[in-house]
């Protein structure tokens, strides 16, 4: 077969067709992608596909592979379709999100080595985030699932996000999505979402991208303290309740305006996009764990200090309580060690 170079792929189901027009808008105009583009179609009518049709998208029909364990809709894992054999007809996949904008070049994400994502943002580890905590759990059947998983897979392996995924199609065989479906159906019962599936599945393999290829902005304010509308990055994805298609987000304007661009799409004019070198890409790599760093001591040193202010007030009230009560054995302590009066105001 003679392969292509890479193809774009999003996935949507009836309710977030506008947002992948979007996405494949921002792709070219901002990403400046020179591959394909497919959508991955859930549920979708045959007049609405037709509007991508017409601007040279090609359209996969799909449905939900497992139900997930997670507020997540079960149509998120209908993105597991894009290890079918059916992609080895180009030789690098790069999916997306619906609920992302693109602010930079994303070409270098067409030659990917291997399977390639950014890692989860709160929390890194396989096993704790993507995976049900079952081992607490009463039934025997999860516990024995459980254990199963932990001694074939590496749980303290990072999992990833899979809001952006890029892979060399080289890791798909003929087998491999029959070998997904597999793996979902044997340990449903554990599984969170998709993410956990291809933790375990391409376990050994993952190798991890920088960062700014997949800025969650929910993470920028809770995990770096900085500010949706300060969020730098090549990718930004809107992880969350706070979609850029929100007219309340700071990102509306810029959102609406690439939507509408859809209707502007001519695959075959090539378009210069702003490009982030490997130097700008390190620096605000560092930047970030920067301010990450320093927000968790932030927080530690608040914490730290309200359980000064929590301890020292139930000292207090129990003071106040032994006078009430026993006022004799009240200033017999007060000689032998003076106890502060606490005031209604929580102080010493």
């Amino acid at each position: 077969m003679n392969r292509k170079r890479a193809v774009l792929i999003t996935l949507a189901d009836k309710s977030h067709v506008e947002q992948a027009k979007q996405l494949f808008a921002g792709a070219h105009f901002k990403g400046g992608w020179t591959g394909d583009y497919l959508l991955l179609a859930n549920n979708i009518p045959e007049r609405e596909l037709e509007a991508f049709r017409k601007r040279g998208i090609k359209v996969m029909k799909c449905k939900p592979i497992f139900k997930t364990k997670s507020r997540h809709p079960d149509v998120v894992t209908a993105k597991l379709s894009i290890f079918k054999s059916y992609f080895k007809r180009w030789g690098n996949v790069l999916f997306l999100d619906a609920d992302i904008l693109i602010k930079a070049s994303i070409q270098d994400l067409a030659d990917s080595k291997g399977i390639q994502a950014v890692s989860t943002y709160r929390e890194p580890l396989l096993g704790k985030h993507k995976l049900l905590g079952v081992e607490k759990d009463a039934s025997q059947e999860l516990n024995k699932m459980y254990k199963e998983i932990k001694e074939n897979y590496n749980l303290e392996k990072k999992g990833i996000n899979s809001g952006v995924i890029a892979f060399n199609t080289n890791i798909i065989t003929e087998s491999t999505f029959n070998e997904i479906c597999t793996l979902c159906k044997k340990y449903q019962k554990v599984l969170r979402t998709d993410e956990a599936v291809l933790g375990l599945y391409f376990n050994k393999m993952l190798t991890f991208l920088p960062l700014v290829y997949n800025i969650s902005m929910k993470s920028m304010l809770l995990d770096h303290n900085i500010p949706a509308e300060k969020a730098r990055g090549i990718i930004l994805h809107f992880v969350g309740k706070q979609k850029p298609w929100n007219k309340k987000n700071p990102y509306y304007a810029e959102w609406i305006s690439m939507h509408n661009k859809f209707n502007e799409l001519n695959m075959q004019k090539k378009v210069e996009p702003d490009k982030w070198g490997v130097l700008k890409i390190c620096l605000y790599c560092w930047y970030l764990a920067y301010k990450k760093h320093l927000y968790d001591l932030q927080r530690k040193l608040v914490s730290l200090d309200f359980m000064h202010w929590y301890v020292d007030h139930k000292i207090g009230v129990l003071g106040e309580r032994i006078h009430e009560k026993i006022p004799m054995t009240y200033s017999i302590l007060k000689r032998l060690n003076p106890i502060p009066k606490y005031t209604h105001k929580g102080r010493w």
